[in-house]
């Protein structure tokens, strides 16, 4: 017969000694596959979980529009890339009420 948790995880999901969210799964017990240390974990992971972002570059136009942006990392690598009407840099730039862009790459800075 093989050993079965499933009294201890449901005991653990409704023990007072589970490990409370926010804190690490090792604030309370000690052992990793502990019940109450794979509930914490299960619990962090449905927190932070977010649906898909269908459109990345609509999703960051709404965020930037008439706001103040630094784009970091704006040079799109080569300048026919940069006269795409999919860089994401002029994309932003047209939507902000203020952009600056900075990047590492000099020669696409100076384009």
């Amino acid at each position: 017969m093989r050993h079965s948790r499933e009294r201890q995880f449901n005991e653990a999901l409704t023990s007072a000694e589970a490990v409370s969210p926010g804190g690490r799964w090792n604030d309370g017990v000690d052992d990793p596959n502990d019940p109450a240390a794979l509930m914490h974990r299960a619990e962090t992971l449905r927190a932070a979980w977010r649906p898909a972002i269908p459109d990345r570059i609509e999703f960051l136009e709404a965020r930037c529009r008439a706001k103040r942006v630094l784009d970091v990392g704006c040079v799109a690598h080569d300048v026919a890339r940069m006269s795409s009407p999919m860089w994401l840099h002029a994309r932003l730039a047209a939507v902000a009420a203020r952009c600056v862009g900075v990047d590492v790459l000099t020669e696409g800075v100076a384009e």
